[in-house]
Order: C-alpha cells, then structure tokens, then sequence
C-alpha cells in the first residue's frame, strides 16, 4: 500500500491508512513495518488483525505516553517502548495484546501514586488477553507497581495472561507481579520460563505479594487456573522489612463455587537482605471451599528468616540459609568417569550431638542422617550400626567419644559383622567406620 521511496511519518499514520483502506473489513490481517530509527507517537490506538514489527529491540525505539488495546488481536514485536506519562494504567488490554521480542520501560511521573503496568479487562466488548514472549519490562519509581493487574470485564467472563522468557524488573514499594482487581469471571495465568528481580523499598506495613490479591470483593464467584512454572524470583529488601507471601488470596474464596487451582513449580525464590525472622510464607488464603489448592512442588527458597510456610495450606515450606558474606559456594564441576560428582569447595555434612533432649541412654541406634555423633556418655554405652533400608553403601559414620571417666566407654555393635563389630571408644578416643555393602561395617580409625 506504501510507496516504500516515500514512507509513513509516523505509525499512526500507517494506522489511519489501514482504516481507510479497508474500511469495515477487519479480518484481513495487515502488517505494519516500522524501520531503524526513534519515534515519538503521543498514544496508539489498536486497530483489529494489525501487527506493528520492529526492525529489532536495539534499533527501533519507540516513545509512547499510552497504549490502548480495545480491538484485536494486535502484535507489537522487534522493539523498544519506553512508556512516560500520568495515566497511572498506560497500556489497557480489553482484547488481544500479543508482544513478542519486544522491551518495554516505564518512566514513572513523581505525581503517580501507583503504577499498573498492563490493566485487563477494563470494560470492552472482548475477553482480554495477553501473551508475552520473549518480552523484558522495567519499572521503576516510588508508587506501589503491579505488572499486570486482572480486573473484572463482561460480566462473569474469562481474563487470560500468558508469558514465556518474560524477563522483569520492579523498584518500587512492594511491587507485584499478578495482582487480582474487582475480577468476576475466570481467570487464567500461566508464566513459564521466566525471571523477575524485585527490589522492595519501604511500605506502610502491609503484606507485600508475588502472586494474588489481599482484597477481593464478595459480589460474585471467582475462579482461579493459575500456574507458575520454572521461573525465578530475587527479591531485595531496600530498606525495611516487610512482611511477604508468594501466593496469597484473600476473601473471594469464601465464595460458592469458586474454584481456586494455583500450581506453583521449579521456582526460585531468593530473598536477599532480609532481616532474620521476618514474615515470609509461601502461600495464604481466607476460607478456601471444596476443590481448590494451592500447590508448590520443587521450588527452592533462600533467604534469612524464621518463617516456614503457612500452616493452614499445608504448605512445607524450607527456606535455605544464604552463606555468609564473602564465603565460597560449592560448584558442581561435572561427573568423572567413575560417576563420582566433582565439585569445588569442600563436602559438609550434619552432625549429631548427645546427649539430646530427645535421648538420654546407653543405647543409640544409627539412623539415616547420621554421619559425625559426638557423644558424651556417663555411663559405659553402645552404639549400634543397624543393617537395614537405613544404611547404604557407602555410609560413614564418625564417632567423638567426649566423655570424661574412665569407664565412660562406646562399644560399638555392627549387625552387619565386620571389623567394626566389638571396637571400644574410650573416652576422649574417636572412631571412623564405614558401610560397604550396605550391612557390614569397617573400622577405618
């Protein structure tokens, strides 16, 4: 349609020539191909079955002050937007947004006291959706961010994000990912493969959130198909402290019928600077009803605190202590031929200290965990080294005998048989044996 010696000015331009090209037919699909270069449009309007492709994120730049996405689908790929204005939601999808290989950045205004990256479900005529692939989004300010915000549309009717490689960054006060608003129908998120680095400065207090809502009104049923799947979570505490929940919904699921189903798997979440004992739970929600869960399976959590989960979800929660300032982390290197694993740094295992509130005796039994006991007994005593499913081969146990009296002996009982059957520890003596098949035990020491 475009004489290429004599391009459009602007993608507006182009946009307004599409209309007038072809009028009330809008299923034909058009393209529009924006060269090398910076463009400031003021705002875009989405036309139906139009895509607006870049020449690349590097070299085509786009200045906008506000998207509106009410007919669709629409594409925007191979680009770079940087969104500055006062409009605290500036790009509405009430269709279908789809982005691909395209980087966004929002300027916030000083003015704005929060900021909704992606507002769906704002009042139009079709199911919002959005689709991110491949896409990276920064926001930074002072205001309250969310990256996307679910708000109710149409009733009772569906509001669908989707994003695969999404790369993300948020400075702000207790910035959220996916944030739930006045939602009347069903919602489905799904987010695989992703990264998000948060950075969270102070807050008045309230309970920061990845994932949900803290308050959902109760005017009608919801239901909740969420999954989150292999993506990875840094937060940093920039100054205070604040409470915080990975997946948290709250209210609306007191409701009939609604239906909350929230997969949460292969995460990452790694809370950096963090004061010890602060508030961090994996999951919480207010009176859940017949068929819903959250779910976390094989996420990983880092991060210096107290907090283990929600107990009412059930949810085991074990956070990894972060190695101190300065330390050496061990690196797997690899596999050798033999199968054994190489790594750099040294192996540290767990050690048993008795007596223990817990034990009191002359007769402790090894059980799988086991591998330094230092034991201080008052009393001649034995430890036995069972030969059951609790023993492996290659099981090592070392044994500090700290008692202090001549008769304060460990005799040690292999079950197995071996050289280790009968060794007495006396007091202040230690002794390393090892299981070779399982059963037999070997005194090395």
């Amino acid at each position: 349609m475009e004489d290429k010696a004599h391009p459009f000015a602007t993608i507006n331009d182009a946009l307004t020539a599409i209309d007038a090209r072809r009028g009330a037919i809008t299923s034909t699909p058009w393209r529009v191909v924006v060269q090398p270069g910076a463009y400031s449009e003021g705002s875009i309007v989405s036309r139906a079955n139009v895509d607006i492709i870049g020449s690349g994120r590097l070299v085509t730049q786009l200045a906008v002050s506000f998207i509106m996405v009410g007919t669709g689908p629409f594409a925007l790929a191979d680009m770079s937007i940087t969104i500055a204005g006062s409009n605290p939601s500036p790009i509405t999808v009430d269709s279908t947004l789809i982005t691909r290989n395209v980087a966004f950045s929002f300027v916030v205004p000083s003015s704005l006291t929060s900021l909704r990256a992606f507002l769906m479900g704002a009042g139009g005529s079709e199911p919002p959706v959005l689709r991110m692939y491949d896409t990276s989004v920064q926001m930074q300010g002072t205001p309250l961010l969310t990256l996307v915000v679910l708000q109710g549309t149409n009733g009772t009717g569906t509001v669908e994000f989707r994003a695969d490689n999404l790369r993300c960054s948020m400075v702000g006060a207790l910035p959220t990912i996916v944030n739930i608003a006045t939602a009347t129908g069903t919602s489905i998120v799904h987010i695989q493969n992703s990264s998000f680095d948060i950075a969270a400065s102070p807050s008045d207090g309230n309970v920061g959130l990845l994932y949900g809502s803290s308050n959902i009104g109760r005017t009608a049923t919801f239901d909740f198909l969420w999954s989150i799947v292999n993506c990875t979570h840094t937060i940093t505490n920039a100054s205070s402290s604040p409470p915080y929940c990975a997946v948290y919904f709250a209210s609306a699921l007191a409701l009939p019928h609604a239906i909350t189903q929230v997969l949460v798997q292969g995460c990452l979440f790694d809370f950096v600077g963090f004061a010890e004992g602060t508030a961090i739970c994996a999951g919480a929600n207010i009176n859940f009803t017949t068929d819903n869960f959250i779910q976390m399976v094989d996420d990983v959590w880092v991060g210096m605190t107290t907090s283990t989960g929600n107990p009412s979800l059930a949810l085991a929660t074990t956070f990894m202590p972060r190695a101190a300032s300065g330390s050496v982390p061990i690196i797997d290197e690899g596999i050798s031929p033999s199968g054994s694993m190489v790594t750099t740094g040294g192996l540290q295992t767990d050690g048993t200290v008795l007596p223990n509130a817990s034990f009191s005796g002359t007769v402790y039994p090894v059980v799988d965990g086991d591998c330094i006991i230092v034991w201080a007994p008052t009393a001649a005593s034995t430890l036995v080294l069972p030969n059951n499913n609790n023993i492996f081969t290659g099981k090592w146990i070392y044994l500090f005998n700290t008692g202090t009296g001549t008769s304060d002996t460990i005799t040690l009982n292999a079950q197995g048989g071996g050289t280790a059957n009968g060794v007495v520890v006396n007091a202040g003596d230690r002794a390393l044996v090892i299981s070779l098949d399982g059963s037999v035990w070997m005194s090395l020491v």
